[in-house]
């Protein structure tokens, strides 16, 4: 009697792969934060990016101003706290599919960089939504322009994310991306 009262209850319980398939995936990984620390580096000091916008800790330009200095602690805070305010909704509202999370690792990376206003107009978008993941994963490599240049860092970084939303992990995604021209 109590194997056929929990075979009935698991009929409605879900399973977590089921469940992780329903709801998708909300937050960035640790694979992918290792990917977007290592493309971004660490400043604890303000400096001017390559477009003239302050920037600091891992590649932040909210609220930054000359001369600012922080620690390491507080690099990690405001990468938190734009992740789970701005980058992480902006790009799951964004999205029509539930995505894997290698997946999701890649666009928020993507929407860090890009910003999320240019990753919601981009055609990678259009074609993740579309169910075209290859084509999708194709478009990475369009957004190596910085001030009108192709950057080397940016066609590195553009490897590396879309190796990891093709399913790599953070190291043979940067891999991919140090050995990229």
């Amino acid at each position: 009697m109590k194997a056929f009262l929990q075979w009935f209850l698991s009929l409605f319980t879900p399973k977590t792969e089921e469940k992780t398939e329903e709801i998708g995936v909300s937050l960035v990984s640790p694979e992918g934060i290792k990917l977007l620390k290592y493309y971004e580096g660490l400043s604890l000091t303000a400096y001017k990016d390559i477009v003239g916008k302050w920037t600091i800790g891992y590649g932040d330009t909210e609220n930054v101003t000359p001369g600012m200095g922080i620690t390491e602690q507080e690099a990690e805070d405001r990468l938190r706290r734009r992740l789970e305010r701005d980058f992480i909704p902006g790009v799951t509202s964004s999205l029509d599919r539930s995505p894997r999370q290698c997946e999701l690792d890649a666009l928020v990376s993507l929407a860090y960089n890009i910003g999320v206003a240019a990753f919601k107009r981009s055609t990678l978008l259009k074609r993740y939504n579309a169910g075209d993941i290859q084509g999708a994963a194709d478009q990475f490599s369009v957004w190596h322009y910085a001030a009108k240049k192709s950057i080397k860092g940016l066609r590195k970084r553009r490897a590396a994310e879309r190796m990891r939303f093709l399913g790599a992990d953070a190291d043979a995604a940067i891999s991919v991306g140090d050995n990229t021209p």
